[in-house]
């Protein structure tokens, strides 16, 4: 695999999308939430600044589409929520291809990428900000879902 200079971690949603973004030499790491045409800026501030130093960057977006997803009633649950998850699911792939045209029209490069597995202490196995801080060496008070999982694509793209 071609080795990149920076590297962007992307987990789609349908309100805020979870950025990473991870300077592969100095591991230096930021993150954010941003909504639709937030991530539209600045992907297009990052092109800009690809051109004017040179360095090459590769965009991870969350694809759920590998994913076999299959809503079943559980405890608690009735066919009105089960709807409804499938409903918001079916948004946030949406938001990924959107993504992936976007980072396609603005010329970045860019890979699909599975969800990754869950192994982590968190509720659902989802990995905890004390992880990802333990990880990474981030530094901030907190980061919610997207953000840890975009750091999670980015990170596992930079350095496996």
């Amino acid at each position: 695999m071609k080795k990149y200079d920076n590297i962007i971690g992307i987990d789609p949603d349908s309100k805020k999308n979870g950025v990473a973004f991870v300077e592969v030499k100095t591991k230096k790491l930021e993150v954010a939430s941003l909504t639709f045409f937030q991530l539209y800026d600045y992907l297009k501030w990052v092109k800009e600044q690809e051109k004017k130093c040179g360095e090459s960057v590769l965009v991870v977006v969350e694809h759920s589409s590998y994913t076999a997803h299959n809503w079943h009633m559980r405890g608690g649950t009735n066919r009105a929520v089960s709807s409804r998850m499938g409903y918001d699911v079916g948004r946030c792939h949406r938001t990924g291809e959107l993504i992936e045209e976007m980072c396609a029209y603005l010329g970045l490069e860019y890979k699909q990428q599975a969800p990754l597995t869950k192994v982590w202490k968190g509720q659902d196995r989802k990995i905890t900000h004390e992880e990802i801080v333990r990880i990474t060496g981030l530094i901030a008070k907190r980061t919610n879902q997207e953000e840890r999982d975009a750091i999670l694509l980015a990170w596992t793209a930079a350095y496996g």
